[in-house]
């Protein structure tokens, strides 16, 4: 029975808001059905019919409640029924699909907008492969689900009319049927069973896979560099094998279940014409009709049997973006507030008042009671060796983590957990510098969506990078190629800071923004920066001297405490801070 728990779950999970256009779905099934059976039930007279010696243009027969009734007349009243008929079944189809690409897009859009306002602690302990995988395969897979259990609705309706049907031929025949048919698919109830642990399997192998060819196309470089190429491709191809196994231990579980029900479907239909015909002595246009029903009624239950396969191999792609759902939605519920009056525009300071955080799974807190005052309109490096605790100070005052213990004071206002509106005044420039596949205008208005041509080149412009985007032949329609491959590192550093000062800023979180680069680079970005003074706060992660040059306040940290702050002179004190 827990099978059909998890269907009737499943249904209310993907067709819970579509309660109207279910209903009328169903109604058409119903209509539909009706149609054929009166197309069945037209049978029998027909037969009737033709089994006298009359002609056909004289022939006619008596009906009940109907009267006598022409060859004719009955050929065309098939023919319109049959015409209704298909007409319901386009209509239903065409509803069917709407329906089910809609609720398919609203899971997948529902799942994306959970991903995209979760907690940034959540995606962070997360593969971006898991989460690609369950936007994708496992909503793709639910699609097919939701298309399976249209099915399955429509062939119980299917078997409810046929079977009440065939009662008004011979309900003796009919409670046959009916029984060999509800046995053969309740028989195969451990058929099911392995499938669906099958199904759970397979769907980890698909996950896996996604993640091998994840790492390998994002990391391409580094794997070129190594030669490590055949260790991803055996990983890709043991995983392969075990989905290739996998498949073609569903395909012989499924034709396993479809062979049975082909035998007790012969066997049933030979024992059927005989009981009918011999021990129930049914006349021979009735006879003909009941077989015909029955020859009706057993596909429905095969296709009972092949959609509940079909919904079991799909239901962990449900299982997984459920799972997820309830995880980033618990998590926005956990931490939604109602909405702050003021924000705090950062004109005094940031401080942050014995704050500690311990990262999920670590034994030891990363920042451990931090007491650090952070002035307004300065130029603030942190240093320190890697693992000091620099990158989530900076990830703390974007809210982008939340301390354990502590609070951060913004002009001595309280920041809440994951504050929209407060991270609305940051702009945030990395290492690793995000770039879409499109144009240098079209990268820098995800800072600014609305930003004129004119905002564009002006930022440009206090990015130091007027000059070279303006040397380009197509100027600001210029492709960066994929993650901007087809500029420098510098030229990718210096897009980047112009994207961040486009949004108005009044925090620049800087996070090793220029350690990767060479110094003529470096030293344009620099100077960028050093024309911001005064004007905006910017916190810089550094590890080069030439940047912690730039800086007024100089933060020494180790192992997520403060060892030394100093205030400096960027320019009386950069030997000796460049000998540090």
């Amino acid at each position: 029975m827990s099978q059909f728990r998890q269907i009737s779950d499943f249904a209310r999970f993907s067709l819970g808001g579509y309660g109207r256009q279910a209903s009328v779905i169903l109604l058409l099934i119903l209509i539909g059905s009706i149609l054929e059976s009166c197309s069945l039930l037209a049978m029998i007279p027909l037969l009737k019919l033709i089994g006298t010696n009359h002609g056909a243009a004289q022939s006619s027969i008596q009906l009940p409640w109907i009267g006598s009734i022409s060859l004719g007349w009955l050929l065309t009243a098939m023919l319109c029924l049959m015409v209704f008929q298909a007409l319901v079944s386009r209509r239903r189809l065409l509803l069917m699909t709407r329906t089910m690409q809609q609720a398919v897009d609203d899971i997948r859009m529902r799942l994306f907008t959970a991903i995209g306002y979760g907690r940034w602690s959540l995606v962070a302990n997360m593969r971006g492969s898991d989460l690609n995988h369950a936007l994708s395969n496992d909503v793709d897979r639910i699609q097919v689900a939701v298309f399976s259990l249209m099915s399955f609705g429509q062939n119980i309706i299917w078997l409810t009319l046929y079977g009440l049907l065939s009662t008004l031929i011979s309900w003796q025949m009919t409670l046959f049927a009916m029984t060999v048919g509800a046995a053969t698919l309740f028989g195969l109830y451990p058929v099911r069973r392995k499938i669906a642990r099958h199904a759970q399997s397979m769907s980890n192998s698909l996950q896996e896979r996604q993640y091998v060819a994840f790492e390998f196309i994002t990391g391409m470089k580094i794997a070129k560099a190594f030669n490590s190429e055949p260790y991803y491709l055996q990983r890709l191809d043991r995983l392969l094998e075990t989905l290739r196994v996998g498949t073609v231990e569903f395909a012989r579980l499924t034709s396993n279940s479809t062979a049975l029900f082909q035998l007790a479907s012969g066997a049933a239909a030979a024992l059927f014409v005989y009981v009918a015909y011999a021990v129930i002595a049914l006349p021979l246009p009735q006879l003909m009709t009941m077989l015909l029903l029955f020859m009706r009624l057993a596909p429905r239950f095969n296709a009972l049997q092949s959609t509940l396969q079909q919904l079991l191999l799909c239901l962990p792609g449900y299982e997984n973006v459920a799972r997820l759902l309830r995880i980033f939605t618990a998590e926005q519920n956990r931490t939604a507030g109602p909405e702050r009056v003021q924000v705090p525009l950062l004109t005094r300071h940031v401080r942050f008042d014995r704050v500690s955080i311990t990262h999920h799974g670590a034994d030891t807190p990363t920042i451990a009671n931090l007491d650090l005052e952070l002035p307004a309109g300065k130029i603030i490096a942190l240093v320190g060796p890697s693992g000091a605790g620099k990158s989530t100070i900076a990830d703390m005052l974007m809210g982008l983590l939340d301390p354990s213990e502590g609070q951060i004071l913004v002009d001595g206002v309280n920041l809440p957990q994951d504050d929209r509106q407060w991270r609305s005044q940051i702009a945030y420039m990395p290492q690793d510098v995000f770039l879409l596949h499109d144009s240098i205008a079209t990268n820098l208005r995800i800072g600014k969506a609305d930003a004129s041509d004119e905002e564009l080149w002006n930022a440009l412009d206090a990015a130091n990078a007027r000059q070279f985007v303006g040397a380009l032949p197509q100027g600001l329609d210029t492709v960066v190629g994929d993650r901007g491959s087809r500029l420098s590192g510098g030229e990718r550093q210096r897009i980047a800071l112009a994207r961040a000062l486009l949004r108005h800023p009044r925090l620049l979180i800087l996070d090793e923004a220029t350690s990767a680069l060479d110094m003529d680079a470096q030293t344009k970005i620099e100077t960028a920066i050093a024309g911001l003074r005064g004007h905006i706060t910017i916190l810089a992660i550094a590890h080069t001297a030439s940047l912690v040059t730039l800086a007024d306040v100089i933060v020494h940290l180790d192992r997520g405490r403060v060892v030394q702050v100093r205030t400096n002179n960027p320019v009386k004190d950069e030997d000796a801070v460049a000998a540090e």
